[in-house]
């Protein structure tokens, strides 16, 4: 009788084990998402079904402070536009102002979007794309479909 429920939960045990490595194993292909590790505490994953789709376009975001100026706009992507072609073309179908200048050597800078300029209280026009910077100028940042641009007024916050 003991040789039998030692079986039986060795059984057990070897398909939970194999069960675990067959759902990390195939956890990218059900959930589009990286497997979760383990052991990492106060990390939250969100997981994202795979059946919500970006739309094609890209998506642009501007902020102020308390202010939103475009509020997640899903514009269209032409061939070769750049996000500060993208930025430019949405400001005028919103009516909103838009400065840029160009700088010899380092491309065009944005300089006012609406009523907020550069150098104000110390904050300046900033993007990141995805939530991160990007090292290089709006310019010459090709954005790709479902891109999130986002335009925030504020403080640098890189080093």
């Amino acid at each position: 009788m003991l040789r039998f429920l030692r079986a039986n939960f060795i059984a057990i045990g070897t398909a939970i084990i194999i069960l675990a490595v067959a759902l990390f194993l195939v956890w990218p292909v059900l959930f589009g998402a990286p497997a979760p590790a383990g052991g990492h505490r106060g990390t939250i994953t969100t997981v994202i079904p795979i059946h919500q789709e970006s739309p094609a376009g890209v998506h642009l975001l501007v902020e102020a402070g308390t202010s939103t100026l475009m509020d997640d706009v899903v514009t269209d992507l032409a061939p070769g536009e750049s996000a500060l072609t993208l930025l430019k073309e949405q400001a005028g179908k919103d009516g909103v102002r838009f400065v840029a200048k160009a700088y010899p050597g380092m491309g065009d800078l944005v300089e006012t979007i609406g009523s907020f300029t550069n150098g104000t209280g110390g904050n300046y026009w900033q993007y990141t794309v995805n939530g991160a910077y990007v090292q290089v100028g709006a310019d010459g940042y090709a954005p790709k479909p479902g891109d999130t641009i986002a335009w925030t007024f504020t403080q640098s916050l890189q080093p």
